[in-house]
């Protein structure tokens, strides 16, 4: 399996990282307007509403949310190809990795797993990376425990506004799928930063032990 160093897939992950966090962003504050209509609920059951506040907000918190998850997508594309490739690289210089680089993505997408092996998968990326002739002996940072206790709070409370917006199809239900989409932005931001910082750690380290002839 051969080296190859991991610069531009880490570029264009951090770009569409922070793109990813613009959109979410604007789906934030989306989500802040129509807590602000919602809200008056006096004026909503009269139906004196000569502007349409209700039907724009939920227009613009639709479109914003579309391009959201449009940008998610991708975003994890990138982020999804930038780890196969380190995870490649990790086992091209070490045979302690026991998790493949198609398992370093895939345990995203299984139930359960997905709780704790894609955390494994990067820690044993990262210890390869900085120790490859004793992966064991490098510390696991707390950069990397940041990165996966922001991602596992998001992704838990994402989930948790999609359940309630299903299923509770009231004002009080929307209403409380917004204020848990915004505490999820309050996530989201420094997840973008720690993620990006590890992203860009990694595949510098990746790169030294390229250049100095470490890998084989």
């Amino acid at each position: 399996m051969g080296v190859i160093d991991p610069a531009g897939r880490a570029r264009a992950a951090i770009v569409l990282l922070w793109v990813w966090l613009l959109a979410d962003a604007a789906f934030t504050a989306s989500q802040a307007l129509l807590i602000w209509v919602v809200s008056d609920a006096d004026r909503l059951a009269a139906g004196n509403d000569p502007d349409g506040w209700p039907v724009l907000a939920d227009s613009i918190a639709g479109v914003t949310g579309l391009a959201m998850i449009a940008v998610f997508i991708v975003t994890i594309v990138m982020v999804a190809r930038w780890t196969y490739r380190v995870s490649a690289n990790a086992h091209a210089r070490s045979d302690a990795m026991t998790i493949s680089p198609g398992w370093a993505v895939g345990w995203y997408f299984v139930p359960f797993a997905n709780l704790i092996k894609p955390f494994e998968a990067m820690r044993e990326i990262w210890q390869a990376s900085f120790s490859p002739d004793d992966p064991e002996a490098e510390p696991v940072p707390g950069l990397l425990r940041a990165w996966w206790g922001l991602w596992l709070a998001s992704s838990i409370a994402g989930n948790l506004s999609f359940q309630i917006s299903m299923r509770m199809q009231t004002v009080e239900g929307l209403e409380l799928s917004a204020w848990i989409d915004i505490a999820t932005f309050v996530f989201d931001v420094p997840l973008v930063l720690v993620l990006t910082r590890l992203i860009a750690r990694l595949s510098a380290q990746q790169a030294h032990l390229n250049d100095a002839d470490v890998f084989e």
